[in-house]
C-alpha cells in the first residue's frame, strides 16, 4: 500500500506525515443461478479484471446427500462468441466447500458468464457476467 503525504501543522509547524489512501472493500460475491430446478448445489465468486484476462475467485458447495458416489464437477468459461472452455474440474465427495481462484483467458466484456457443469457436461449453476 503507498502512503501519500499530508502536512501536520501542529504548533505552527510544517512536517510530512504518512497518510494512508481510504481501504476500498473487494467487490461483494455474486450467487450463480441454479440452471437445473432443486441442484443440490450452489456457488458465489467474484470476479476482477487483471492484465491477462478475469480472475475468479470462487466457493462451491454440494448440498444434497453423501452416499459415498463419486461427483465430479467443473467451471467452464462461456465466451459471447466462440465454444465454451474448461478451467477447473473437482471430485465431490461430501458437502466441504470447493474454492478456487483463476485467471480467465478472457477480458470481462467477451465473457456472456461461468457455469458449473457434471461429469456428463450438463449445466447446474450460472453466473451470467
Amino acid at each position: 500500500l503507498m502512503a501519500t503525504l499530508g502536512e501536520d501543522t501542529t504548533a505552527g509547524r510544517t512536517a510530512a506525515v504518512p497518510t494512508t489512501p481510504a481501504a476500498t472493500s473487494p467487490a461483494a460475491a455474486r450467487a450463480f443461478a441454479a440452471v437445473v430446478p432443486g441442484v443440490p448445489a450452489s456457488a458465489e465468486a467474484t470476479l476482477e479484471d487483471t492484465a491477462t484476462g478475469t480472475r475468479i475467485r470462487m466457493t462451491c458447495r454440494y448440498t444434497g446427500k453423501v452416499d459415498g458416489k463419486a461427483r465430479v464437477y467443473s467451471l467452464r468459461v462461456v465466451p459471447r462468441t466462440g465454444t465454451p472452455v474448461q478451467l477447473d474440474t473437482w471430485p465431490v465427495y461430501g458437502t466441504d466447500d470447493y474454492g478456487l481462484s483463476l485467471v480467465a483467458p478472457l477480458p470481462r466484456e467477451r465473457i456472456a458468464a461461468f457455469e458449473v457443469t457434471t461429469a456428463t457436461g450438463k449445466v447446474i449453476l450460472r453466473l451470467s457476467v
